[in-house]
């Protein structure tokens, strides 16, 4: 049994969904063909040609004059289609034209179509296709990073990703011979997991390696879930989104990782690329005298005329030595093997149960009746500011009404219980969206969650302590501690039965390539408070 922590997009519902498993490894060369050709860039290659040749001429990035000289080691672009996010993408990417081509190019994005927790995925294609033709894959640099860091090659993730494969036409018109690219895609990660997978990508940072970040910013609107502007004027809309994104520039040009999980906890901006970026700053921030510049800011609103539904873009390049990479690599190496002791789900004070409860009222009601806020509970705690993963269950009439779960300890556990009550009302993550007139007949319970362990073996489960996470090629299921005692399973049975939650074979939590793990939580809802 092979096993490791379950992290994922900032987007709504991008960690919760559920999707077959991959193809498996592959035997002969593997090309993975253009998924997105036609939608998100022209799939006619001259009309592909004419319009990124169009996009780099008009392109005029402003970089120090200390810089104009220098090539960047990486650069944050935007990945919706060229006709909203092009402009922007090329201004980062015409600061690469007429220099030499990199020895490799690694490409980080989030997993938009598949939920990848724990672990980051590089498939095992050969080759990616394009209308310009196919962009070899560094295997050399992939096997590495599987061999050394959270990566596997589950292939289903990347099938229909678009992340990465916008990113490959710009390659191609800056030099007709591309460099081999290593496609990363992410999902959720803890922070000693992401600084594992930094120091492994360090590892590959050769002195003329390409990183690029695929991200946008922030989504907003209620399309997306997320409107903390609710109520400011049309006119003013622009603006505020601007000022937010700028924030988590700023914390990046810093090159400060903590200020930037702060950011992206305080303030919610839905950056999809969030964790890529995060990772990014781990490895530029150990290397000295790099600098992070900002190019350019867009916004998706200006063009359609609306911002509900509106996404931002940002585009940054970063300069840095040819050293310094072997150096991060050690730091974040060591940084991540430090032993961290497994926590037991918190104890948490009546007050502080009430707290989380009423907040998922609050967030719910705001999610349905479209008054979206930034709510934050009238108790604040230590324990309420410190990070815990959180499944929330909606009931209504003795049914399952809804269920959300945020695995991964990465924000304050009062704003994960805020965010899922707001996910789970949506409608956007397979359950029905909740409706004005159910409200009142909800009913909330909640888990708290300790540490997530692996498990190695069936005896290390204590039937009543643990649940159980088990999770493979983009399938995941979880199951509460108080449901073996109730069904009066053993470890195997529990071991089986969370397989077939998971929407897997009931033995495949003994088959390569499965994760599982168990946790302790502590779980109360409104019906045990009355």
């Amino acid at each position: 049994m092979r096993a490791r922590l379950l992290m994922c997009g900032l987007v709504a519902g991008a960690c919760l969904a559920a999707f077959g498993p991959g193809t498996g490894q592959a035997s002969d060369a593997q090309v993975r063909p253009a998924a997105v050709a036609g939608t998100f860039y022209p799939a006619a290659r001259r009309a592909l040609s004419a319009r990124l040749r169009e996009m780099l001429y008009e392109a005029e990035p402003s970089v120090p004059g200390a810089l104009r000289d220098q090539t960047p080691r990486a650069l944050i672009v935007p990945h919706s289609d060229y006709e909203r996010s092009g402009r922007t993408a090329a201004m980062a990417y015409k600061l690469l034209e007429g220099t030499a081509r990199p020895s490799r190019v690694i490409l980080l994005g989030p997993a938009h179509h598949a939920s990848l927790v724990g672990r980051a995925s590089v498939a095992d294609f050969d080759s990616y296709e394009t209308p310009l033709g196919a962009v070899p894959v560094d295997r050399e640099a992939r096997d590495r990073l599987v061999e050394n860091g959270p990566f596997d090659r589950t292939r289903q993730a990347h099938v229909e990703e678009h992340a990465l494969e916008v990113q490959l036409p710009f390659l191609q018109a800056l030099w007709p011979a591309p460099p081999p690219v290593v496609p990363v895609l992410l999902g959720q990660m803890t922070e000693a997991d992401s600084r594992r997978a930094a120091a492994a990508i360090a590892g590959i940072m050769e002195p003329d390696a390409l990183l690029v970040v695929s991200s946008d910013f922030t989504h907003y609107g209620r399309e997306f879930g997320y409107a903390p502007f609710d109520g400011v004027p049309p006119d003013e809309l622009p603006r505020r989104i601007r000022e937010l994104d700028m924030r988590g520039v700023r914390y990046i040009e810093e090159r400060d990782p903590p200020a930037f999980r702060e950011y992206l906890a305080a303030y919610r901006p839905t950056i999809c690329g969030a964790l890529a970026i995060s990772i990014m700053l781990e490895v530029f921030g150990r290397v000295e005298s790099s600098r992070p510049v900002f190019l350019a800011w867009a916004n998706s609103g200006a063009m359609t005329g609306s911002y509900d539904g509106a996404v931002s873009y940002v585009a940054m390049a970063v300069y840095a030595p040819e050293a310094g990479f072997d150096a991060a690599q050690q730091a974040l190496a060591e940084e991540a093997a430090r032993p961290q002791r497994p926590r037991p789900a918190p104890r948490l004070t009546a007050e502080e149960q009430r707290a989380l409860l009423d907040l998922v009222r609050q967030s719910t009601r705001s999610r349905v009746t479209g008054r979206d806020s930034d709510q934050q509970p009238e108790l604040m705690t230590e324990t309420l500011r410190d990070h815990h993963g959180v499944v929330l269950t909606l009931r209504m009439n003795g049914g399952l009404r809804a269920q959300m779960a945020q695995m991964m300890p990465n924000a304050p556990l009062w704003a994960t219980v805020r965010d899922l009550a707001a996910l789970a009302a949506s409608g956007e993550t397979g359950f029905p969206p909740v409706e004005r007139h159910e409200l009142d007949s909800l009913t909330v319970e909640l888990a708290v969650l300790g540490s997530l362990l692996v498990v190695n073996d069936p005896a290390e489960i204590e039937i009543g302590r643990d649940g159980l996470i088990v999770s493979r090629a983009g399938r995941r299921g979880v199951v509460l501690p108080r449901v073996a005692i109730e069904r009066g399973w053993d470890e195997h049975e529990f071991l089986r039965r969370a397989c077939r939650r998971a929407g897997l074979p009931p033995d495949a939590w003994e088959q390569p390539g499965t994760d599982v793990l168990r946790f302790t939580a502590t779980v109360f809802s409104e019906e045990s408070r009355r």
